[in-house]
């Protein structure tokens, strides 16, 4: 004898999930209703507040957690992410960064604009310890001879006062003076440009 079947059908007006299993055991019910879950789920999740890009979900205990959106509402807003990445809109972003763990803002709105890659207008220059020996014996020698003593009626100019002067002439304002700002203070004297390298002497000696 063959075994009875189950059928899944949609049973009454309050669209009723039922298992219909031929045998014995009759009719069983097995689930509930749309609307009386949308109704429970409510009613759970009244007063749990997800973050963005979460939405509260009913536990199979009954208990409300908050879980990733599951699908945002297709409404077209783009925005950019700080990530680099556009998005459809605001949903679409903090579900991502939910999904992935990641903390993504929206930057600006609108797609996101690409960057232009910037290349270096020049290669680096290779600076040997002995290049910078001589460039710094260079410059002391040039500040020296810029040093003015004092005199009967005028007050001179010692050597720190002379590389201050020079210094606040060329930094930006951070107290430092970087590869450009440098450049820029060698520059001022013909002597410390025109270095001749141990290297290159040695080379010379050698053709």
């Amino acid at each position: 004898m063959e075994k009875p079947s189950t059928e899944v059908a949609v049973l009454g007006l309050g669209h009723l999930k039922e298992d219909l299993i031929c045998g014995g055991e009759g009719l069983q019910r097995t689930g509930f209703s749309v609307e009386e879950e949308l109704r429970s789920k409510s009613k759970i999740c009244a007063n749990v507040f997800c973050g963005a890009g979460r939405e509260c979900a009913v536990t199979e205990k009954g208990e409300p957690t908050c879980l990733c959106i599951e699908q945002c509402k297709p409404h077209k807003r783009p925005v950019c992410g700080s990530n680099g990445k556009t998005y459809l809109n605001h949903c679409e972003l903090h579900r991502d960064a939910c999904l992935t763990g990641s903390k993504i803002q929206v930057d600006y709105d609108g797609h996101c604009k690409e960057k232009k890659s910037v290349s270096p207008s020049a290669s680096p220059v290779v600076c040997y310890q002995s290049n910078r020996d001589e460039l710094r014996h260079r410059i002391i020698q040039w500040l020296e001879a810029e040093i003015i003593p004092d005199g009967w009626f005028s007050k001179g100019s010692n050597y720190s006062e002379v590389l201050d002067k020079y210094f606040k002439n060329f930094d930006n304002g951070d107290s430092r003076l970087d590869s450009s700002e440098f450049l820029k203070f060698v520059e001022q004297n013909e002597t410390a440009i025109n270095i001749t390298t141990y290297a290159d002497q040695e080379n010379n000696k050698l053709a």
